[in-house]
Formats: C-alpha cells, structure tokens, sequence
C-alpha cells in the first residue's frame, strides 16, 4: 500500500509540474524455459548428474518520467514464476533519480547500475548515490552503496562461507533472511583518460567494501585497479588491467589477492557484420598464509555451462559474434578453464589435487529480432571434463539448452 501512495503521489506531481516532459511506461515479459547438467557458482561442476529442467515467465513493468532536459525519474519492478513449489519471486528492479546540473556534471541516487573498471569486482545493480564530474581530459567518478536490500540471486554476493550458506538456503517471505543478500558497504573512485592519446585511453579505480553482517566470519576488503586500453587500428582494440587487493578478516589479519585480464576485439574485414574477441582473465589462488584466493564482491560466472566465479581461476576464452541479417545473429564462443590453486576451486568431481587443467567448453546463441518489440534466442552448449586433468575419469559432460523469448508491450 505505501507502494502504491508513493507512485501516485509522484505522478499526481509530474502532473502538476510546469518541467514535466516526456512520460512513458510498459511492460516486458520472457519465457524462460532451460535444461541442463549445468551448476552455479556455489557448485560450479553441477554435481547431479540427472538433468534439471525450468520453465521461468518474468514480468517487469516499469515507468520513466523526464523533468525538463536535466532530470529523470525511473522505476522498474519483476515479478518471476517458475511453476514449481516455490514462491513467486518479488523484486525491484532499477529505480532512482538522476539529474545533470551542469553539462559537465551527473547525478544518480537510488538503485542504479554500477561496475567497477573490467567487471571483475562489482558488477550490477546497487541501492546508494553515484556521480561524476568531466574535468578536462579527466572524468572523475565516486559512488557508495548497499546490497543488504538487494535480492540475494540477483547480486550474486558470496565471499564467506556463511554467505554461501544463506545463500543455498530456499527462498521463504516467512524468513526474509532468505531473501536478502549479504550485507556490505561500498565505496567506489575511479578516474578516467579517455583520450589519453588519441589512440590509448587509461582509467584508475579504488574501491573499498567494508562487511556489515556482524557475524564471526567478517570480511572486509580494497581494490586497486588499473585498466589500460589502445586501439592501434580502426577494427582492432586492445585492453589490460590489472588489480591489486587487500582483506582484513575477523582476526585483523591483512591478506593479498590479485587478479589481471587482457582483451583483443577485431572488426573483421568485408561485407559481414562481425567481430572477433578473445579474453584472458587471471586471478590468484592460495599460495601462502598471506596471499589468498581473489575475492570479488558480486560473483560473475565465468562460464556458461561450467560457472565458476572468477577466484582461483584462469580462463582463456574465444568468441566470434556475426548478424547475418537485419533481423538475425549469432554467437559462438569456447572457454578454457585453469585453476591457481589445487584447493579452492574444488567438489565431489573434481577433488584438491596438484593437477589444474579444469576443462574446456563450447557454447553458442541464436537471436531473432523482427522488430525493437519481439525477439527470440536460442542457445546451447556443453563443458568437458576430459579435457582436463582435474575431474575424476566417470565424469560426464555437462550440458545446457535455453530458449528466451521476450515481448515488450
């Protein structure tokens, strides 16, 4: 109901206001259906070997509201059913205020997008304040934000193991602990050259997350992170960054973990629409009492079919992207993966051990979009074991297929 009053009230004053501009609202809905061997980043390897099949139908209305040409108002909601016995999951979407002052100068409050540099750190929506200011050459950006209001999927916030252990737990309104993400405080700076030289571009992040769950496993960390980018040709792009962390646990102890990845993106020569991108990304295992596993705050999958989080990890991954028509793309992409460290990336199949090659796999999509309103995708893939030297020898491959179709009303 206090819901319900404050979007009234806010569109009885955009219709009052003489700055009203331009208001508009809609609806998007997907079906998701998907089967699969394939895990999560709590459990990677997807242990079970029987196959698991969902059918998902979101709904997430939204509204946007402009004041003038400087201030903008949106607000998105998700409803999700998965026709099983669990509940329907309730959840807010992107909402917040922006506003530009200055045309140098922007503004954001609520729950807004933000990602670190590369996506390595933090990446997704987060309730807080964010800025920046274009200086020059220089732009400069600063952000704090919360994640104990986030649904706790969606963020993707697993650093301990009593996070993890909240996190498998099953979704019930009863216990709204099982709803919630972990508790973390952020505080972000960056400082971006995008014309350090006509061709080169050079950006600087410091980002600080500060444990505020109270519980015995706190877990406080920093991040420095440099990202370097050229583009020696017109088609052709190159990236490299590189961080470097500190952790603080419940026992004052202060710890090292790293992380570094480079990037190429090729605009192939002639009459298709294509490109060609390969990636390497790194992260630092445990190699003694003081350098520990890299630890991200959001854990981006770095798979599609094997979904490991990017700690203790290496993975070397190839991707070709081409529309073939106005209408019609695809993708096909194949990643390698390689552990740092024999402990930590590890399950009932793939046990600690000396040995690091993990496996390789192969994936691929379809999109079909006749119009900005309608579009279907189709994928598919799977991840081999044998590849590798880590999973036990019965291992089986592991595999997925997923369809989307989105429709915008």
């Amino acid at each position: 109901m206090n819901k319900t009053r404050l979007l009234l009230i806010l569109l009885f004053l955009y219709t009052i206001s003489p700055e009203a501009g331009a208001l508009d609202f809609g609806l998007l809905v997907s079906q998701n259906p998907e089967a699969g061997t394939s895990g999560s980043f709590t459990n990677p390897g997807g242990d079970n070997k029987k196959p698991e099949w969902n059918y998902t139908i979101t709904y997430s209305p939204w509204l946007s509201a402009e004041w003038g040409k400087t201030a903008k108002f949106y607000l998105s909601v998700k409803a999700e059913t998965a026709f099983e016995d669990t509940p329907v999951l309730a959840e807010l979407g992107q909402a917040g205020f922006s506003w530009r002052p200055a045309e140098r100068v922007f503004l954001e409050a609520g729950r807004i997008r933000f990602d670190d540099t590369w996506g390595i750190i933090a990446a997704g929506l987060f309730d807080g304040l964010n800025g920046s200011a274009v200086l020059g050459k220089l732009r400069l950006s600063a952000g704090t934000f919360y994640t104990g209001l986030l649904y706790k999927e969606t963020a993707g916030i697993v650093m301990t193991s009593d996070d993890a252990e909240r996190y498998v737990l099953a979704l019930d309104y009863g216990d709204m602990d099982t709803y919630f993400a972990s508790r973390r405080i952020l505080a972000s700076v960056t400082g971006e050259l995008a014309d350090l030289t006509p061709r080169t571009s050079l950006s600087l992040n410091a980002l600080a997350q500060f444990d505020v769950n109270g519980g015995e496993q706190r877990l406080h960390t920093q991040y420095l992170t440099v990202r370097y980018g050229a583009r020696p040709l017109e088609t052709l792009s190159l990236t490299g960054t590189a961080v470097a962390g500190l952790a603080e646990n419940r026992e004052a102890e202060t710890l090292f973990h790293f992380a570094a990845a480079a990037g190429l993106d090729w605009e192939t020569p002639g009459r298709l629409q294509d490109m060609v991108q390969m990636e390497v990304r790194w992260s630092s295992g445990e190699v003694n009492d003081r350098i520990k596993p890299f630890a991200p705050v959001t854990a981006a999958v770095q798979g599609q079919v094997f979904t490991p989080k990017l700690s203790a990890l290496m993975t070397v991954k190839g991707k070709y992207m081409v529309r073939l028509h106005r209408n019609f793309s695809a993708r096909a992409e194949g990643t390698y993966f390689i552990r740092t460290d024999g402990r930590t990336l590890s399950g009932a199949e793939y046990p600690p051990s000396e040995e690091r090659l993990l496996g390789g796999e192969l994936y691929g999509m379809l999109v079909w979009a006749p119009s900005s309103d309608f579009m279907i995708n189709i994928g598919g893939g799977a991840f081999f074991p044998g590849a590798g030297t880590v999973f036990t020898p019965n291992a089986p491959v592991r595999w997925k297929i997923s369809a989307g179709i989105i429709l915008s009303l």
